[in-house]
């Protein structure tokens, strides 16, 4: 553990307006000792700590930085729980280790914002009103106090979407207001920047981001539009994820192939078309199973247009979206209609045995 001490005794000293002199009067040695102290070149006999960790009312552990350093293991250590959390979408478990830290480190931004992040992502502040005050006054205190623009901007991105969850417009539009449009991004202006090989390969992950939005927000609409837009949303976003990854590596975006081919199938449910509803079905447990096949194993991307990404299992969450298929497919209303057909029951078998695993066309 590394000890501070030269640069928290300048600190200290210079707080309190005293001089080396004046510090080495009150321990009875000359001020030379206290010169080669805050230079980083001896250390204090022992037996002199508590002396001088009083005489700035400060611990023994905060004169030496020990404290600090040990909060700071702590902190580390706290994260590395909470990632492995994240990777199983473990939100019980985060939330409750967040909100003991949060009580020890009332002022520990970093975790103010992973509190935040959790709340929202849990999909607790739309659940809950209290979670979502709570969020709220997180979301607050780090703009109040922090000087961070990283964290700053994250804050504010996850501001404006629990004001939105909570039926706060005005609020979650200014914060969105603060972020700028498209061209004030660093995606957008590195790309301009930088050159070879970088550029490239930062090109290219503009790309996969720019897909990941536009997926997002074809599936995702706030409101239902008319009869036959979802449908034809949904095909516009299988035909934009075909086009990017022509040669079917997906990786991560595996998840949006599967939502599209769901959101796909649910829309032609809705006009009770049961020979292309089943077909979408059919080729939606086809992606559920190979999501969870294949963001569990490292993809090295070959299309032509991300052939420089490289997609590590470890560096997502886990997707368990055959559960989802299988228990959308067992209750909700709109696939009641097909229940009793023979091709329903042989989709539904193929999610239960989860060994077979079909190539995604």
């Amino acid at each position: 553990m590394q000890i501070i001490l030269k640069d928290n005794l300048c600190r200290l000293r210079r707080e309190r307006g005293v001089t080396q002199e004046a510090v080495a009067e009150h321990l009875g040695i000359t001020a030379q000792s206290v010169g080669k102290w805050e230079r980083g070149e001896g250390f204090p006999d022992i037996t002199l700590l508590p002396a001088l960790a009083l005489y700035f009312n400060v611990t023994v552990d905060d004169l030496l930085g020990v404290g600090k350093a040990r909060q700071q293991e702590q902190i580390k250590e706290l994260f590395h729980t909470l990632d492995a959390l994240a990777h199983k979408n473990d939100h019980d478990a985060a939330l409750e280790i967040l909100e003991k830290a949060y009580r020890e480190f009332p002022n520990e931004h970093r975790i103010l914002f992973r509190y935040l992040s959790e709340l929202h992502w849990s999909e607790r502040d739309w659940k809950d009103p209290d979670s979502a005050a709570l969020a709220i006054r997180l979301g607050e205190q780090i703009l109040a106090e922090s000087d961070n623009d990283d964290l700053r901007r994250n804050t504010i991105v996850i501001l404006c979407r629990v004001y939105n969850v909570c039926g706060d417009k005005g609020n979650s539009i200014r914060y969105a207001k603060m972020l700028g449009n498209y061209y004030q991004t660093s995606n957008e202006n590195l790309v301009k920047i930088l050159r070879g090989e970088a550029g490239e390969l930062q090109r290219q992950e503009n790309i996969r981001e720019l897909t990941e939005m536009l997926c997002s927000v074809l599936l995702h609409g706030p409101e239902k539009g008319k009869p036959g837009d979802d449908l034809l949303r949904a095909e516009k976003c299988l035909d934009l994820l075909r086009l990017i990854y022509d040669e079917g590596d997906y990786g991560f975006a595996a998840v949006y192939l599967y939502e599209a081919q769901f959101a796909r199938a649910f829309a032609l449910a809705e006009t009770e078309d049961a020979d292309r509803c089943l077909e979408a079905l059919s080729q939606t447990a086809d992606a559920a199973l190979f999501v969870e096949a294949e963001l569990g194993r490292e993809c090295r991307h070959k299309s032509l247009l991300v052939n420089r990404l490289i997609d590590r299992p470890q560096d997502t969450n886990e997707y368990h979206v055959v559960p989802h298929l299988r228990e959308q497919l067992s209750e909700h209303s709109v696939f009641a209609f097909l229940r009793g057909d023979e091709r329903m029951q042989n989709i539904v078998e193929r999610l239960t045995d989860e060994s077979d695993r079909k190539p995604v066309t």
